[in-house]
């Protein structure tokens, strides 16, 4: 990310410790949406797929099932045509990134629960690969975790 639009990762974990891993969770898929559709580039088929069922998915009209699939298609298409850890396929990274939108919200089953800043800070890491938007990341942390509502 550029120097001049650093996130603000206190706020995500002052937002989490306030409110706990939940609700955090559900604000960082908010956030995400709006990240992804900051993406203007055509995503590539089968990511514009899961971005689809990830809409759906986050409408609450879709099953884990599809999702599920989705995942596993996408998990295939990386095996397959993954890059170098120094040159990544960008259409790899933009699938990873959307994983997080199409994954189960038992993250906090574990023992431990998960820094959902960590979280969206490997989103960030993947879909800024397929296409950098990281100008806005700054604004929309701080648009959906300033806030307590």
């Amino acid at each position: 990310m550029n120097a001049n639009a650093r996130v603000n990762w206190d706020l995500v974990d002052q937002f989490q410790q306030r409110f706990g891993w939940e609700r955090t969770y559900e604000r960082a898929r908010h956030f995400m949406v709006a990240y992804i559709c900051e993406i203007r580039g055509p995503l590539p088929p089968l990511a514009a797929h899961g971005w689809a069922i990830a809409k759906r998915f986050q409408a609450g009209t879709t099953t884990q099932e599809e999702c599920t699939k989705s995942i596993a298609a996408m998990w295939e298409y990386i095996n397959q045509h993954e890059g170098s850890v120094a040159s990544p396929d960008p259409n790899g990274c933009i699938m990873r990134a959307l994983m997080w939108l199409l994954r189960n919200d038992n993250l906090g089953s574990g023992e431990k629960e998960p820094i959902i800043s960590e979280e969206i800070h490997w989103f960030l890491f993947f879909a800024k690969k397929f296409e950098d938007h990281s100008d806005c990341a700054s604004s929309l942390i701080e648009q959906h975790f300033s806030s307590d509502q």
